[in-house]
């Protein structure tokens, strides 16, 4: 079974086998996803795919222990309305760092990252914190969430369901509070999802205006959603739940065993400036 680590003691925990024990954590900001979802959207999302992650490693891996590390309510790049909080990208770094750090000196190899939101800048913090860990105590801690939403939003993933692609293709800007996460929410928790959304407009911008955390009241009709929440629905949802966990558990797998992994470690981002956290303009 997939552990939560709260609820062992220390001397639980102290006894299981460093090389085959492997720490799930997820991680995503409270954030405003337009009038018809909550603004713990990315939040249960990341938790919700991350014990889905899990399950799959332990049927593979029946031999490791899984275990899932309290969700942690925290991003940067979030938009802006009344309810998020937004978190400085070096702070986001620091404290993916010191979990790693804090699970390395007691001899813990395998440490997986699911950040759930598309921010470059908080993909881009996880990268940092992972890279200066691994560079540290070897290669310890991977988070492959930001790379598979990077292909996912602005790439090519060879392993996503005809039927997604066909979706995107007919959908093209779906960034934020759309389809995809509407979808994903009726199935995660139905009853937070506002009826409202059958009856929404969609709204089109261009991805690359996302980069100003206020540009809610800027772009498209200024409540907080980009995309097409009309076309949500459960059975799209499911599909895009079961393809990302799917993917996600082959790429998580490779880097326990440490096969093929290190092509995940970073998304198209890291290689931009203007992202890294001691940026200046």
């Amino acid at each position: 079974m997939v552990i939560s680590i709260e609820n062992l003691t220390w001397k639980e925990l102290d006894s299981m086998e460093r090389e085959k024990t492997v720490f799930l954590v997820p991680i995503a900001p409270l954030e405003q996803h337009g009038p018809h979802l909550p603004i713990g959207t990315d939040f249960f999302e990341s938790n919700y795919i991350t014990r889905g992650v899990g399950e799959r490693i332990k049927v593979e891996l029946s031999d490791y222990s899984v275990l899932i590390y309290p969700a942690i309510p925290i991003g940067t790049g979030t938009l802006d309305k009344a309810g998020p909080i937004e978190f400085n990208a070096k702070n986001v770094k620091n404290i993916i760092f010191d979990l790693g750090q804090s699970l390395a000196v007691y001899g813990f190899r395998h440490i997986i990252i699911f950040a759930c939101h598309g921010a470059p800048t908080f993909a881009v913090a996880i990268e940092e914190a992972c890279e200066e860990l691994n560079q540290q105590y070897g290669d310890i801690i991977f988070s492959p969430m930001g790379y598979y939403l990077s292909l996912m939003f602005g790439g090519d993933l060879e392993e996503v369901p005809e039927e997604l692609r066909l979706i995107r293709e007919k959908f093209p800007k779906d960034w934020h509070g759309g389809y995809g996460e509407t979808s994903m929410m009726l199935n995660i928790n139905e009853e937070l999802v506002n009826e409202d959304y059958k009856n929404y407009e969609p709204v089109e911008v261009n991805v690359t205006k996302l980069s100003d955390r206020k540009v809610v009241d800027k772009h498209g009709n200024g409540i907080g959603y980009f995309g097409y929440p009309a076309e949500s629905s459960k059975q799209i949802g499911k599909l895009m739940l079961d393809s990302t966990i799917g993917i996600l558990t082959k790429m998580s797998i490779e880097f326990i065993k440490r096969e093929n992994y290190k092509q995940y470690l970073h998304t198209y981002y890291w290689n931009l400036p203007n992202f890294r956290t001691d940026y200046k303009e």
